[in-house]
């Protein structure tokens, strides 16, 4: 079968087996013992029946278990072979017997699927014989033992970072099973935790100082097992440490071409999703994407910015006074935006009598004068169109990605920097500072591009 090519061997290379007194252990526990995938599922259960009528001190599927590890072991050691397998060798050709061989292969299958149930199974039995070193337990003995010398104070903060650990990584996670990985898992979830605080829309991460103390009482944490109980011998978060120049918002990402899709054709279909502000949630992600504007420069818009000349409609946020003394500025009207029909919303709300494009969004609330008028929009989008659209924010989190409504920001640079287009001209029309341009920035005043330059680089944003 190997020399054929229908075994792949990497199946083989990739059993592993445990040691059978674990399976022995497992099977211990009686009915509440996982049972094992079987390929002779319906004899093993007939024999556990007959077993437990004849009241035989036997479980057959503990032994079952044993001879598919014992099975796995010979074809690990098969495995091994064939890396030094040539076919120069074999004076006969391979033929397909196709009864045996794929039964072969299907009891190959099964014991894949044994390999993943022996793993369980180990963990299981590990977590029982070592109940001392889950986590759980752990933290409940530092906790008794640390909170007496460090204060009311010292103990909330050393509390909210153990929940923490246990909301990650669970209460039977052992501490002796501490790896590179959880580390790292660890260390981007208080980086992207939420400080409560708003920019733009956006909710913010929090400030180096707390992310510090997070990992610094960790890592006192794990430095008690080494002292106190022995449990580890060394502390996984030794040498872990948060750049002081480290900007969260850096991990954000840009959106896929494929999630861009599925933004721009977005349609909401209950009648209680984004109820009172439904024209603004068809329209904000649109306009990001094809404007790079910011969350709350969109919310901010009036109809007498949207403006028309030398034969191009266009956004006027000159008088916008936004993040930096460049946000004012002007965005030509992509095409794309023109044929989803923004022009006629535009026609629609001065029709009906309206000062704002979108005068659903309030001003005065104090949400918007904390957050923004955006935030509820931002909050929206961020929590449940993500989540429609098929993004996990929690396992991008995990992963070290931030992805939000400021992410079709993201799309738009990155999709500039593609196109090859001049820098200046992507800070002009992103409102970003001209930083250390002499040339453009202390000379040029406030002269900007042509308008018809600013639209041929608008219609680069090709997705």
């Amino acid at each position: 079968m190997l020399a054929l090519g229908v075994l792949d061997p990497a199946m083989l290379q990739n059993l592993r087996t445990i040691k059978p007194e674990m399976l022995c252990q497992h099977y211990a526990q009686g009915e509440h013992a996982e049972p094992h995938p079987s390929p002779d599922r319906a004899l093993i259960d007939a024999f556990c029946d007959e077993a437990t009528t004849r009241n035989l001190s036997i479980e057959p599927r503990a032994l079952e278990a044993k001879m598919l590890n014992r099975l796995i072991a010979e074809l690990s050691k098969l495995a091994k072979k064939h890396v030094q397998y040539s076919p120069d060798l074999i004076n006969d050709k391979p033929k397909f017997d196709d009864v045996n061989d794929y039964e072969s292969i299907n009891l190959l299958n099964e014991l894949s699927a044994f390999k993943n149930f022996a793993r369980r199974a180990e963990r299981n039995v590990n977590v029982k014989n070592n109940e001392h070193l889950r986590l759980q337990i752990c933290v409940a003995e530092f906790t008794k033992s640390k909170f007496k010398e460090v204060g009311k104070s010292g103990a909330q903060q050393y509390n909210t970072t153990l929940k923490l650990l246990l909301s990650i990584f669970g209460n039977d996670k052992l501490v002796t099973d501490f790896c590179g990985k959880d580390v790292i898992k660890f260390k981007n979830t208080i980086l992207n935790i939420k400080s409560g605080r708003k920019d733009n829309g956006v909710e913010q991460t929090l400030g180096v100082k707390s992310v510090v103390k997070y990992l610094s009482n960790a890592r006192q944490f794990f430095e008690w097992l080494i002292e106190v109980p022995k449990y580890i011998d060394t502390n996984p978060l030794k040498g872990v440490s948060i750049k002081l120049k480290e900007k969260h918002q850096k991990k954000r990402r840009k959106f896929e071409h494929e999630e861009i899709h599925k933004i721009v054709t977005y349609e909401i279909k209950s009648k209680k999703e984004a109820k009172k502000i439904r024209n603004a949630a068809k329209w904000f992600a649109i306009i990001a994407l094809y404007t790079g504007m910011r969350l709350n420069e969109i919310a901010s818009l009036t109809l007498r910015d949207i403006k028309h000349a030398e034969g191009i409609d266009y956004i006027d946020l000159t008088l916008y006074n936004g993040k930096s003394d460049n946000a004012p500025r002007i965005i030509p009207m992509h095409s794309k935006l023109i044929e989803r029909g923004f022009l006629h919303y535009v026609d629609e709300m001065r029709k009906a009598g309206e000062s704002r494009l979108f005068p659903e969004l309030a001003l005065t609330s104090a949400t918007a004068k904390r957050d923004g008028p955006g935030s509820q929009v931002g909050n929206w989008f961020n929590d449940t169109m993500l989540a429609k659209i098929g993004i996990d924010k929690k396992a991008e989190l995990d992963a070290g990605r931030l992805v939000d409504f400021h992410s079709a920001r993201h799309t738009v640079v990155s999709r500039f920097k593609y196109q090859g287009v001049d820098g200046y001209i992507v800070k002009q029309l992103l409102g970003h500072e001209q930083e250390k341009d002499i040339t453009w920035g202390t000379y040029s005043g406030r002269e900007g591009t042509k308008l018809s330059v600013l639209k041929k680089v608008i219609e680069s944003l090709d997705y």
